[in-house]
């Protein structure tokens, strides 16, 4: 069985597609699991054993030959989890000739031919929902929740070098996709010199300036120089605790079960579609209507201290 899964989002919403990849291999061992992926995502999964290729989709023109090169795979399931409609899933789906296409119909519309708009919740985790799509490949998932991630050799070479001298630090991620979930440079200043244990930034390469003014003269603070995400992937993973705007790096948290504490906006449809899954995490949310910017440094020490590290 050929199964492609479209998944062309940021790299949270990768990650959070890994545990289908881990159901699918397990109810169907012999399956051929392939990704249509974005050219941001992509590389989340290249070590993943239960993916046999990764599609890379970019928008426009350039998509054409990729197109047509998917339509003569003749994949026997096309999965798309969203659940939303979209112009964009629905176009896809409808070059494909799989035989089976799941995903969400827009009105009126059947392209999909095993819609999965019945299985939509709006208290589902992201995860979840991704997962109950699994059920019309008769898939009841086993395992947990947990994303599931497999840091490359290099990445992991080169943060343990990083790391050698600092140990196993308190992870601040300062980066957000929207400028809503940035914390303030006084409040991670503040933060930051109060705790105790070596801290170490991860932020997107944008961002130095403001880590730069974070750390300022504090040696207790370490600018993380990652090259790329799978860096990230592999410091997060030797985190002792991740403070993080809701953003990517909550979720690779969660694949390692690290302890997490996720700063949120008041967006409770948001909170429980993105809410961090390790078993050991606490989230602390703006006010109703304000960004990130609002959130003061004793709110977020005071959840600190909860944390047993």
């Amino acid at each position: 069985m050929k199964i492609l899964i479209v998944q062309i989002g940021l790299y949270g919403d990768m990650v959070l597609t890994t545990p289908m990849f881990r159901e699918i291999h397990a109810k169907y061992p012999d399956a051929q699991i392939n990704i249509l992926a974005s050219k941001q995502n992509h590389k989340i999964n290249e070590g993943n054993p239960h993916i046999h290729r990764i599609w890379i989709y970019e928008k426009g023109l350039q998509a054409l030959p990729l197109i047509l090169e998917l339509k003569k795979e003749k994949f026997d399931v096309w999965l798309d989890a969203k659940d939303h409609p979209s112009t964009e899933s629905s176009l896809l789906a409808k070059i494909s000739n799989a035989g089976m296409k799941i995903g969400w119909n827009k009105e009126g519309s059947n392209i999909f031919t095993h819609p999965t708009n019945h299985l939509s919740n709006p208290r589902f985790h992201r995860v979840e929902t991704n997962l109950a799509a699994l059920s019309l490949l008769e898939i009841t998932p086993q395992a947990s929740l947990l994303p599931e991630l497999f840091p490359s050799p290099d990445a992991e070479k080169f943060t343990e070098q990083f790391l050698k001298e600092i140990g196993h630090p308190v992870v601040v991620n300062i980066s957000a996709g929207s400028e809503s979930r940035y914390v303030t440079v006084e409040t991670w200043q503040q933060v930051c010199k109060a705790i105790t244990m070596p801290v170490v930034l991860n932020f997107v390469p944008k961002d130095l300036d403001i880590a730069k003014r974070i750390k300022g003269n504090n040696t207790n603070i370490h600018l993380f120089p990652s090259r790329s995400i799978m860096d990230a992937v592999s410091l997060i993973k030797r985190a002792q605790l991740l403070i993080s705007p809701d953003t990517a790096a909550i979720h690779i948290a969660s694949a390692f079960n690290v302890p997490t504490l996720g700063l949120y906006t008041s967006q409770e449809w948001n909170y429980s579609r993105f809410r961090p899954l390790s078993l050991q995490s606490l989230v602390i949310q703006s006010k109703e209507g304000e960004a990130l910017s609002t959130l003061t440094p004793n709110e977020i020490l005071t959840a600190f201290e909860q944390f047993t590290l």
